[in-house]
């Protein structure tokens, strides 16, 4: 089955949030394969065909694809440490999102 097109606001929300959460497993310490992983996971089980992901030490490039449609933005990373706890609870909530039991809403406001 087709995933429905979403809107170009509806991208932009989705994006935002997978940086939201490859952010904090970055700054946390997790790996970078590790964070490549989470996002796409993340921005396709909300909804998007597809997610490229780049990550380096410092930085998030990401674009998320819908029908055609395509939003991409970079995040800095500036900050990081090692907080194994935070990469747990941001990973469950990345799974819990991409099995379809967590809406985007819902997903931003566990990772705040």
């Amino acid at each position: 089955m087709e995933k429905p097109a979403l809107s170009r606001d509806e991208l932009r929300d989705l994006l935002h949030v997978s940086l939201v959460a490859g952010h904090l497993l970055l700054e946390s310490g997790a790996n970078i394969a590790r964070v490549e992983e989470a996002m796409h996971t993340l921005g396709t089980g909300l909804g998007a065909d597809w997610m490229e992901v780049y990550v380096t030490p410092s930085g998030i490039i990401a674009t998320a694809v819908s029908h055609g449609e395509t939003r991409t933005r970079i995040q800095r990373v500036v900050n990081s440490g090692v907080q194994l706890s935070k990469v747990v609870a941001v990973t469950n909530t990345v799974k819990a999102a991409a099995n379809g039991q967590l809406k985007r809403c819902e997903t931003e406001a566990a990772l705040d």
